[in-house]
């Protein structure tokens, strides 16, 4: 694992999903996984999450599930956009220069009969 990854848990950043996956692996070296242990009891999201995935005996199936709920939080949102796409109003052109002529004729009109009052 890169020092990049390790040490990114130095920023107070939450822990990712490699560095609970690499904690449960024990695929870190001592100092970073004493942070890591000390995050992790800290915060009782991450507690319950490592526990969670110690229960796991396959570790290939870790990952298969992470992929299987990416792809399908991302079809829930493209789902949810396109129901937010369909709600929008569509815009109209012609609704736009109609509103812009009868807007002008009116204020035209009205200056005109306040100058012919005017005078």
């Amino acid at each position: 694992m890169n020092n990049d990854k390790i040490n990114a848990n130095n920023s107070n950043q939450p822990l990712s999903n490699e560095q609970l996956l690499a904690q449960l692996n024990s695929g870190l070296f001592n100092a970073s996984q004493t942070e890591i242990s000390k995050e992790v009891e800290d915060d009782a999201f991450f507690a319950d999450a490592l526990e969670g995935l110690s229960n796991i005996k396959d570790k290939q199936a870790i990952d298969n599930q992470i992929e299987g709920l990416n792809a399908q939080l991302n079809t829930l949102i493209k789902d949810r956009n396109k129901k937010k796409l369909k709600r929008k109003l569509p815009t109209n052109r012609w609704t736009i220069i109609a509103i812009a002529l009868t807007l002008g004729l009116a204020t035209m009109g009205y200056l005109i009969i306040y100058l012919i009052n005017k005078y």
